[in-house]
C-alpha cells in the first residue's frame, strides 16, 4: 500500500522539481534578472556616491582631491558600463588634473 502512494506522487515530485530547477537556471529567469538589477542599482549608487564626493572636493578640497575625486567618478561609471559618462568625466579628470600640472 505505501509504495503505491509513493509510486503515484513520483511524477508530481518530480514535475514539481523540475520546474523548480528550471525556474532558477533559466537564463532570462527571474534571479536573473533580479541579479542583473542589483548590479545595475549598486553601480549606479557608487557612480552618484563618486559623483557627490567630487563635488565636495570641487567646493572644498585641493585641486588634487578633486583631479582624484574626477578619475573615481569616470571609473565608477566605467564599472557601470556607461560609455558616454565615462568619456565625459575622463574629460573632467583630464581638466581638472591638468590645473595642478599633472600630465595626462
Amino acid at each position: 500500500m505505501m509504495t503505491s502512494t509513493l509510486r503515484s506522487e513520483t511524477p508530481f515530485v518530480a514535475l514539481l522539481l523540475t520546474l523548480i530547477f528550471a525556474q532558477g537556471c533559466h537564463p532570462g529567469g527571474g534571479r536573473d534578472q533580479q541579479l542583473r538589477d542589483a548590479r545595475t542599482a549598486a553601480a549606479e549608487r557608487a557612480a552618484s556616491d563618486a559623483i557627490a564626493e567630487y563635488k565636495l572636493a570641487k567646493r572644498d578640497g585641493h585641486k588634487v582631491d578633486t583631479c582624484l575625486s574626477a578619475g573615481k567618478v569616470a571609473e565608477a561609471f566605467l564599472r557601470a558600463s556607461d560609455e558616454a559618462q565615462h568619456k565625459t568625466w575622463k574629460r573632467a579628470e583630464e581638466r581638472d588634473c591638468k590645473t595642478i600640472g599633472f600630465p595626462f
